[in-house]
């Protein structure tokens, strides 16, 4: 099927003056430059979902190896065979090298302070010597990923006993 050209709107009216044609053109200027203007929106947002997409999927992911990478951590404490515990290491290692390189990152604990927004208080501990909200003992690792908390690390806490 051929496609037929209008020649009716390529042929000029020979009663349209120069102002009108100006008008025209404006007004055709002004809906390629919305349209542009659109096309270019739709193009970031459609990017943005794709991305956002991508980093729930990345998030499931890491999610679900979590308690994968605890148990392994588990493993490698009971080994006492050096040589498997040394290859077994290894693993460990680069398993937690290939999840830094997607942005995951482990929640600092050792002397920190207690922050909820990061932490979890599993136990309270009364320790005299020791500072009022200070992180005594990581019960379970925590993560963050692209800045986001994915899991809070479980943590025992001093809190110093009211007289």
């Amino acid at each position: 099927m051929e496609k037929e050209i209008l020649t009716e709107e390529l042929t000029p009216d020979p009663e349209e003056t120069p102002e009108d044609l100006g008008g025209e053109l404006a007004a055709l200027k002004d809906n390629y430059t919305r349209l542009a203007a659109d096309f270019a929106n739709y193009r970031k947002r459609t990017l943005r979902q794709t991305e956002e997409v991508v980093a729930r999927a990345t998030e499931n992911m890491v999610c679900k190896l979590l308690p994968v990478l605890d148990n392994f951590c588990i493993a490698l404490e009971s080994l006492s065979d050096q040589s498997v515990l040394k290859g077994m290491s290894m693993i460990y290692e680069q398993l937690g090298g290939v999840l830094a390189q997607e942005g995951v990152r482990v929640i600092e604990t050792e002397g920190c302070s207690f922050d909820p927004q990061i932490h979890e208080a599993v136990t309270q501990v009364h320790l005299e010597e020791t500072p009022d909200n200070l992180i005594v003992e990581e019960v379970r690792k925590g993560y963050m990923l692209g800045g986001k908390v994915i899991r809070p690390a479980a943590v025992k806490v001093n809190i110093k006993k009211e007289e």
